[in-house]
């Protein structure tokens, strides 16, 4: 699967090139430099962005066939997969050979080959599977570092209490403070309350008091 992946990219290579411009340099002299179809596109020319060409299912998708495959290392870093080149299979132990027989040297081409045959429109997914060369994609999402990530702990990692809890549940202490405040002296509060509000109870044996009028008639 990821092979013809690889091919198909190969292929939409120098159409990229024509609408977009030419994509930089490879570190390597034998690598080809591909436009990452994982991640959005900024078009130099116009300054305006384009959407990835997989969306985020077809890429989780095409990583579960990857992964079924051990094809991992073949697909270009995106959100879903940061790191792909950590997932390079091991080397395959060589089989013994015989004293006579001489080992099969694999056929490979040069990236001018592949941009040639891709160019021409002759560079076939089932019939050229012994090209093999060197991918380097233009661009790598960028990686955050979250806190916690590496324990499977990201929610909590960075705050200093593990669980917020509800308002009632963050004020209960200071609620239950304050109701033992209230509730030590009670007594002398209430006793307090009825001394010094005595003077205001109206006698009943005095009679009642005139209001001056407030109205002018």
């Amino acid at each position: 699967m990821s092979t013809k992946f690889l091919h198909r990219e190969l292929k939409a290579l120098p159409r990229f090139v024509r609408r977009n411009g030419p994509l930089p340099t490879p570190a390597a002299a034998d690598a080809v430099v591909l436009p990452n179809p994982f991640l959005p596109w900024r078009n130099p020319k116009s300054g305006r962005w384009a959407p990835p060409k997989y969306s985020l299912r077809q890429q989780a998708d095409m990583i579960k066939q990857a992964r079924a495959s051990n094809t991992l290392h073949l697909l270009p870093p995106s959100v879903k997969l940061p790191q792909p080149e950590l997932f390079v299979p091991p080397p395959a132990p060589k089989p013994a050979s015989a004293g006579r027989t001489k080992a099969k040297t694999e056929a490979k081409a040069s990236p001018s080959t592949l941009l040639k045959y891709a160019s021409v429109g002759r560079l076939n997914v089932t019939g050229r599977k012994d090209l093999k060369v060197k991918v380097e994609w233009d661009r790598r999402p960028v990686v955050k570092n979250v806190p916690g990530a590496d324990r499977g702990t990201r929610l909590y990692a960075a705050r200093r209490k593990m669980f917020k809890g509800s308002r009632s549940e963050r004020s209960r202490k200071q609620n239950e403070w304050r109701t033992w405040v209230l509730l030590h002296d009670m007594r002398k509060r209430i006793r307090r309350y009825r001394n010094h509000y005595v003077h205001k109870k109206r006698n009943p044996l005095k009679p009642t008091r005139k209001m001056a009028k407030k109205l002018p008639f």
